[in-house]
């Protein structure tokens, strides 16, 4: 349920938001990493609205945590580093927690991942029953 939650408010209140900004030009985006404004949105927009819905359907979980980490690496860490300690960077570190959690821990048993993994452990032992009959 927190899956779904952090991912969906992450999806909501950033990474949908970033979308027209993403399709304006010019791009006016803060570059942290000297990659261009360009990039550095369409990164950020993709981990937060497509790596955050993959985490909210717990599909390839782990995989899709990893763009969201990055990305609030360096928010919390690059851009806003004299912010973290402060209040304003508690939202940025909490994303990061939760996310970082997510990736050590998977989707749990309400995910497409958990789902789509015990189809194949049905496959695999209607095989061997097969195999051995």
């Amino acid at each position: 349920m927190a899956r779904v939650g952090v991912s969906g408010i992450l999806i909501w209140r950033h990474g949908v938001p970033k979308i027209p900004a993403l399709l304006s030009q010019p791009v006016e985006f803060q570059d942290p990493l000297g990659l261009g404004p360009t990039v550095s949105l369409a990164l950020a927009a993709f981990a937060e609205c497509v790596c955050a819905s993959a985490v909210a359907l717990g599909i390839l979980s782990r995989l899709a945590c990893l763009p969201i980490v990055v990305n609030f690496v360096v928010i919390a860490f690059v851009l806003h580093q004299a912010e973290v300690s402060g209040p304003r960077g508690e939202l940025e570190l909490a994303f990061l927690v939760v996310f970082t959690a997510l990736l050590l821990t998977g989707p749990g048993r309400y995910s497409l991942d958990e789902w789509f993994r015990g189809k194949r452990l049905a496959g695999l032992v209607d095989r061997r029953n097969e195999l051995v009959s």
